[in-house]
């Protein structure tokens, strides 16, 4: 084997070599894109429930003042009420009251 066709093999193989190990970085980017991916997903699933937590015993310390508001035939100030149950659509925030209430039992 002359010289030139051995350094020919040697670059070949070394490319070869490299293909391969590029190949191995892009999957283990993709890993670590997915684990990141699950980190996140953890963490809001955390969130989410911390925040229903909060947002049920609040319900349950203000929710006697509302519906005795509500069978006065008066509404509560539901602008005012959204913010302190960490909504910031109104409308949002009566839907998910009035489901919560139906959940609850409590009957207008």
């Amino acid at each position: 084997m002359s010289p030139l066709d051995a350094v020919r093999l040697t670059i070949s193989q070394r490319e070869q070599e490299l293909s391969e190990l590029r190949s191995k970085l892009a999957e283990l980017e993709v890993l670590e894109q997915q684990k990141k991916a699950s980190r996140k997903e953890e963490k809001t699933d955390r969130l989410d429930e911390y925040l229903q937590d909060f947002r049920k015993q609040r319900f349950r310390q203000h929710v006697d003042s509302a519906v005795k508001m509500l069978r006065n035939g008066s509404q509560p100030n539901w602008k005012n009420m959204a913010p302190l149950y960490q909504f910031s659509n109104v409308n949002d925030f009566k839907k998910w009251y009035f489901e919560t209430m139906r959940e609850e039992g409590i009957v207008i």
